[in-house]
């Protein structure tokens, strides 16, 4: 049995170098491609834990996965999320009881005037309706139903996956499969039901074409690892020569954020961008949530020491409401028995006789109020 493992972040084959210079896990078409030409039809296993990447890289593994003719079965190790998720769906999928699936829009950028921005929305819309067609093919749920799930970004859990048909069955305990060896998998008996959410580390266009100049030019390497001359259309470009002359000229240099500023604005600019950028996702996140939170929990979350993300904030908040929940029950019993209310026996007019014990009940009633009010004010 061949085995793929489609981890980490989803690249373009021209990348994949770049992220296994920077140490970072990626996986690329390419590398899917070598194990299927050396399976030549012999059964695949593939294992996905990636939070997704590229949709172009994305849409090849899918079907290469989709054409191949032997038998392929793919497993869920951890999160299929964006570009994965779809690709979890191109053959039989099995997820682990713990994993993660999302799904949500293609995003992406543009610049310069509303044509092109508009231009950028009808591309990026086009994108979603031809991952939704990969969707509905698995689930048999309607487009419609699809690109809500996208637009609401979508975060699902096995069970929940294997509702809505995205996946085939979730993974035994291989201790029982032996009682379950003679039927099929999951809560559809193997039949897809008919219709009843970036956690992936990609580097920005700039960096990816920078870091490739400077070590093309400095290091005389290629992507393969052979030695050989930088190419012309990349040495022959003036202004990226020029900066990384001036890098490798100034680099030894800086030992300061300062230094690195003055050194590097456009570079430091970007870092900073990037930065604000997230926290502005962040912070736009809580802010969804804010009024199911209270006040000083949200305030906490944004600019406290420990920051939180919206969702653990949500789960903060869960478990905050269900202490003081059973405290103020506590509260309240202990309060109770200390006022002596409860020996209070009641009558068909009390509180309302003349003859009533007025002064005793009243000096117990406000006994209990006044606990109350002590420990609401703690």
């Amino acid at each position: 049995m061949a085995k793929i493992a489609i981890k980490g972040t989803i690249v373009s084959d021209s990348d994949k170098w770049i992220y296994d210079w920077f140490g970072i896990s990626a996986t690329c078409p390419l590398d899917v491609h070598n194990i299927i030409n050396e399976a030549d039809g012999e059964e695949l296993e593939v294992e996905i834990n990636s939070g997704g990447g590229d949709v172009i890289a994305g849409n090849e593994i899918y079907t290469a996965l989709r054409r191949y003719k032997g038998n392929v079965n793919i497993v869920i190790s951890g999160m299929a999320a964006s570009a994965a998720s779809y690709i979890a769906t191109a053959r039989h999928c099995e997820m682990t009881p713990v994993g993660i699936f999302m799904i949500h829009n293609a995003s992406g950028g543009a610049s310069g005037d509303y044509h092109a921005m508009d231009k950028e929305s009808e591309i990026l819309q086009t994108v979603n309706k031809s991952i939704a067609a990969a969707y509905m093919e698995k689930t048999r749920m309607s487009q419609a139903d699809l690109l809500k799930l996208m637009d609401d970004e979508s975060w699902l859990t096995a069970e929940e996956a294997l509702e809505r048909g995205f996946i085939d069955g979730i993974i035994e305990n291989q201790e029982y499969a032996s009682e379950t060896a003679n039927r099929e998998v999951g809560f559809f008996n193997g039949k897809k039901p008919i219709a009843l959410y970036n956690a992936a580390t990609v580097l920005d266009r700039g960096t990816i074409e920078k870091t490739k100049a400077m070590l093309l030019s400095k290091e005389n390497i290629t992507p393969d690892g052979a030695v050989t001359p930088a190419p012309e259309s990349v040495l022959n470009n003036k202004n990226i020569k020029e900066e990384v002359e001036e890098m490798e000229g100034t680099q030894e240099n800086i030992s300061t954020v300062e230094a690195l500023t003055a050194e590097y604005p456009a570079l430091v600019q970007q870092i900073k961008d990037s930065a604000a950028n997230a926290e502005n996702e962040r912070l736009k996140a809580i802010d969804s949530i804010a009024g199911q939170v209270s006040a000083e929990m949200v305030n906490e979350a944004k600019y406290g020491a420990n920051r939180l993300t919206a969702e653990a904030l949500a789960l903060e908040a869960f478990r905050r409401n269900n202490v003081i929940a059973k405290e103020t029950l506590n509260d309240l019993k202990s309060d109770i028995a200390d006022s002596g209310a409860g020996n209070v026996k009641p009558s068909g007019n009390a509180g309302f006789a003349e003859n009533a014990d007025t002064p005793d009940r009243e000096t117990k009633i406000n006994n209990l109020a006044q606990k109350i009010r002590e420990r609401r004010g703690k």
